[in-house]
């Protein structure tokens, strides 16, 4: 099917594979056919997920600020 990933093609089944939770909402946080397939994927195998300080602090940040999300993905205009 054009515009699908198979993402099970790509992991052996002998190999431990974990997604640490930065990685996870980077690749997630956008709404797109292929982070969709990502989040699909890491649920249905079940993937252990790396838990680090700094998304620790993030989503403290986060819960406790009024402030908007800054979008880090944006994209930025240069004249050249």
């Amino acid at each position: 099917m054009a515009g699908t990933v198979n993402f099970t093609a790509a992991v052996d089944r002998d190999w431990m594979v974990q997604i640490v939770d930065m990685v996870q909402l980077e690749v997630t946080r956008t709404k797109t056919p292929t982070s969709h397939a990502i989040a699909t994927w890491i649920k249905k195998n079940k993937l252990h997920e790396v838990t680090t300080k700094t998304h620790q602090h993030y989503r403290r940040t986060q819960a406790t600020s009024s402030a908007p999300l800054r979008k880090s993905n944006a994209v930025i205009e240069c004249g050249n």
